[in-house]
């Protein structure tokens, strides 16, 4: 922005430092980030089964586990419910197979001290889902999540159905 006055022109940097200013609050912001978690007894694990991925703690290790689910079989959910009993996080799913209706699940487990398992355990909700249909998932996520489930992914299947994957952290 270039304003002229009688005696020349000069430009007018005000709105770029304004900017700046937001972008640094926001920077300091994320900067605090680990004050968004609780405290908890034992310090040498973390309990939000997320940060793992974006934090590494101390003592912390983990064990990773793929293997393929069929997930247009009805007991598909009982299995993944069963690993994250064991307390199994689904890390990512991959694309279901249009043919075989199987995914490949890539699972987490946070191991803590020398034999421990984090106590955190997960339920899953996974379920196929009419694409052009986006008004019906969107309830049946909405009711779900009443139900102490979030959103995870979705998984591509075919040309007109899709499925979707939900977590609920049991703590």
């Amino acid at each position: 922005m270039r304003s002229s006055s009688s005696g020349g022109s000069s430009y007018n940097d005000s709105w770029i430092k304004e900017k700046l200013k937001i972008l640094e609050a926001e920077i300091n912001a994320v900067k605090k980030l680990d004050s968004y978690m609780a405290v908890q007894k034992d310090k040498n694990w973390s309990y939000d089964p997320q940060l793992p991925y974006y934090l590494h703690r101390e003592n912390e290790r983990f064990q990773y586990m793929m293997i393929d689910i069929i997930v247009t079989d009805k007991g598909a959910e009982s299995t993944l419910n069963s690993m994250g009993d064991s307390g199994w996080m689904i890390a990512g799913m991959g694309i279901v197979a249009e043919k075989t209706g199987s995914a490949p699940f890539m699972f987490k487990l946070n191991l803590v001290g020398e034999y421990g398992v984090n106590p955190t355990k997960f339920a899953y909700k996974c379920f196929q889902y009419e694409i052009a249909s986006s008004y019906l998932l969107e309830e049946k996520l909405n009711k779900l999540n009443g139900e102490g489930f979030d959103f995870t992914s979705t998984s591509a299947f075919n040309k007109t159905h899709s499925f979707c994957l939900l977590t609920n952290v049991i703590y």
